[in-house]
């Protein structure tokens, strides 16, 4: 019996986040401020409600990736001089880009970019040696698949949804953003072939294709409870 099998998997999942200051007063969120009056009575503190003079504006990448690949050679199910190999691969990529424009805190901007590629490849082989009748010797019966498929989808839009939280007691900021639905293309081929076999009709082939639009749920992510540097609130 002779077995290769060779597995690659590598899956990440990465957000980043780069912000910058849009003033030096107060940056994510409308606070009330104490101010003191030093010509009125002593110790005297009204508390005034007044909008932040900024908001946090920034770019958050997103990517989700994997890539995988597997191959065997198996003996047949009947004789181990019969053959069964497949090899498949896949390799998904999720690219999210959004500009975040917090100019005016109430009314946040989000603009965003997607684009996404899911390419899944499979082939297959199954070879059995035996005859037709008894005058021979014997010949191989070939049964040869492929099975493709492929998605492709981009967007250039608004974020279906954002949110940016500040926890001013405990020091602590919540951030989510998910990215719109992209709207795209799904192909698929499929195609069989077959020799070797006793009745003709047996060795006709098989082929289909598809292509039809499709819709690709855009992804989401929470990062929730990270502590802010008051050295570097912008951050």
């Amino acid at each position: 019996m002779n077995r290769h099998n060779r597995i690659t998997r590598k899956i990440h999942g990465i957000v980043f986040l780069t912000s910058l200051l849009l003033s030096p007063a107060s940056t994510f969120a409308q606070t009330t401020r104490q101010v003191l009056y030093p010509q009125g009575p002593k110790n005297q503190i009204h508390k005034q409600k007044t909008p932040c003079a900024g908001g946090w504006r920034g770019i958050v990448t997103y990517s989700k990736t994997l890539k995988d690949s597997r191959q065997s050679d198996d003996p047949g199910i009947r004789k181990s001089i019969d053959r069964i190999q497949h090899k498949t691969s896949r390799d998904y990529e999720y690219a999210g880009r959004a500009v975040v424009d917090g100019t005016d805190p109430q009314n946040t901007k989000v603009y965003t970019n997607v684009n996404f590629t899911d390419i899944d490849l499979s082939w297959g082989l199954e070879k059995v040696f035996d005859t037709c009748n008894s005058r021979e010797n014997g010949h191989w019966f070939n049964i040869e698949g492929t099975d493709d498929r492929q998605t492709q989808a981009q967007i250039t839009g608004s974020a279906k949804s954002f949110n940016l939280s500040v926890n001013e007691f405990e020091g602590t900021y919540q951030f989510s953003l998910q990215f719109p639905d992209a709207q795209g293309q799904y192909k698929r081929e499929e195609h069989v072939k077959r020799t070797g076999h006793c009745q003709p009709k047996n060795n006709e082939p098989f082929d289909r294709s598809t292509n039809e639009a499709t819709k690709i749920e855009g992804q989401s992510f929470t990062i929730d409870s990270q502590k802010i540097d008051p050295d570097k609130p912008d951050r």
